[in-house]
């Protein structure tokens, strides 16, 4: 995705980088930052979420993303769970540690982003 971005973006002032947001502590800020099917892969969210609130301008304040909830997914929620059952595969996926997390209601994601310091409009 950086790849092609970087490719689409040729000749404007547009710098890409890869990291997690937990890691970002830049000594610049953004007007935005735009969160795209991502916030349910924070390991931790509201370290996420504070590093986010700090890399953002003061006066903007501006952080845009989606609700992710389990149910968006059974499908892969299922699948994950019958490989986790299946006696083929359970002893391999005993270690197993979802690389996610869900909340169920927008309510829940606005707490957690107020709980940061975020001003959740909508």
């Amino acid at each position: 995705m950086i790849r092609e971005a970087i490719e689409k973006s040729k000749g404007l002032d547009i710098m890409y980088e890869v990291k997690s947001a937990e890691e970002m502590e830049y000594e610049v800020s953004f007007d935005v930052i735009f969160c795209n099917s991502a916030f349910q892969w924070f390991k931790d969210p509201e370290k996420a979420d504070k590093e986010l609130l700090q890399s953002i301008e003061e006066e903007w304040k501006n952080w845009n993303s989606g609700t992710c909830e389990e149910n968006i997914y059974p499908n892969f929620i299922e699948a994950i769970e019958m490989v986790e059952r299946d006696k083929r595969t359970k002893e391999i996926f005993s270690h197993f540690k979802e690389p996610w997390f869900f909340l169920e209601t927008a309510e829940e994601y606005k707490s957690l982003l107020e709980k940061c310091g975020f001003k959740v409009v909508f």
